[in-house]
């Protein structure tokens, strides 16, 4: 009876373990996550001082591993993530002209637990960067005018003509206005005012009978009638935001922004000595970066919401200089970081939210800071490291 017993709890034991290792196998499975194929047709094009690489879009693949052979480390090191499926190409670029590079690609998935299964690499290509017979030409908006565009170039050694090209931002309607242009300049004409246009040159030129052409260079240009400016100027509200009563949240069109940074100082532009120029807008409780545009004219770069001083200790009205810079503020219980001064050192800045973000979270357009803008780390950061010296307006 005794042996029969001990049998028995034997074969529990190992049915017991059988099904556990059948479960665990379950488990794994279900965590696991198959690779995606190999990547193939990797291709590449040499450029200046860079190589482009496209290659065939993986079934089921969510992004891909860029590699480029190292010489010192003798192995293939992984120089990009890309982390959208739909992106099948990448330009490698700080590399040496007349030097051989070898490149491959992998695609990968992510499976349970962030786990990232990485399929095969692709066959090895080399690519040899070199400069090109025409280099691309520089362009730059000189003027925007009413429903007219005037874009200029430099000369580029070798070329011949010049073919411009034109997408309408809002239809995404391509066309090229003119094709083998001798001038260095081209005024486009009848554009649609309050319109973004992408204007786009290259240089062409003919090598033992056959036509080469430089890579393109494109401008953006917005053109606009002087005439429409005094009506969006006055959808302006310049009372103050502090006056009580409903939390106002106006939030002006780009257009609107611009014509009041070109034309709201007594009908002229604000002046900067840098490429910069803030504009808190109390009323919409956001921030306005303008950057200086090749055709002198103020335009938005970034918008977006902030925090602001709450009454009682709002943030003072007026035209300031962000003249000083502080990396990081520590109040002791929380820091916050990338602080640029513009009332005088150690008052009010333009900072990051504040950290830790349990102590005093960022809620973005509202009146809450003790007089500083708070804003969003990545805007926070730019200011810190582009807009010193450049002239911020509270109102």
């Amino acid at each position: 009876m005794k042996q029969k017993s001990v049998n028995r709890v034997r074969k529990y034991f190992l049915f017991v373990c059988v099904i556990a290792f059948v479960l665990c196998g379950s488990l794994y499975a279900s965590a696991a996550v198959k690779a995606p194929a190999k990547v193939e047709n990797l291709k590449g094009t040499a450029k200046d001082k860079a190589v482009k690489l496209t290659w065939s879009k993986v079934p089921k693949a969510e992004g891909y591993h860029v590699y480029l052979y190292d010489t010192k480390q003798k192995k293939f090191v992984r120089v990009e993530v890309i982390r959208k499926r739909s992106i099948t190409s990448t330009t490698v670029e700080k590399l040496k002209n007349g030097v051989s590079y070898r490149f491959r690609v992998s695609a990968y998935r992510m499976g349970d637990n962030n786990v990232k299964a990485i399929g095969k690499r692709s066959d090895i290509i080399s690519v040899t960067p070199k400069k090109p017979y025409l280099s691309a030409p520089e362009v730059r908006v000189t003027k925007e005018g009413n429903k007219t565009v005037t874009v200029k170039w430099n000369k580029v050694k070798n070329a011949v003509s010049y073919d411009v090209a034109l997408l309408r931002k809002d239809t995404k309607k391509k066309s090229f206005p003119a094709k083998e242009v001798k001038k260095k300049k081209i005024v486009l004409e009848k554009l649609k005012n309050d319109v973004t246009y992408k204007i786009a040159v290259r240089a062409n030129a003919k090598v033992n009978g056959k036509a080469v052409h430089s890579e393109w260079t494109s401008v953006e240009a917005t053109p606009f009638n002087p005439d429409n400016q005094k009506r969006l100027l006055s959808q302006i509200n310049h009372v103050s935001a502090y006056g009580g009563g409903t939390e106002p949240r106006l939030v002006y069109p780009d257009n609107v922004a611009e014509a009041f940074a070109n034309y709201g100082n007594n009908g002229s532009a604000f002046h900067s000595n840098t490429d910069y120029f803030l504009w808190l807008n109390t009323h919409g409780l956001h921030l306005y970066i303008f950057k200086r545009s090749s055709s002198k004219r103020w335009k938005v770069l970034y918008k977006f919401p902030c925090a602001i001083g709450r009454p009682g200790s709002q943030t003072p009205s007026g035209l300031w200089i962000l003249d000083t810079k502080q990396y990081k503020d520590d109040h002791g219980s929380f820091y916050v970081l990338y602080c640029t001064f513009f009332t005088g050192y150690d008052t009010n800045s333009i900072h990051s939210q504040c950290y830790p973000v349990q102590q005093d979270p960022l809620l973005e357009g509202y009146f809450g800071s003790a007089g500083c803008v708070r804003c969003d780390l990545k805007y926070a950061q730019f200011v810190y490291e582009n807009c010193e010296g450049s002239p911020f307006l509270v109102r």
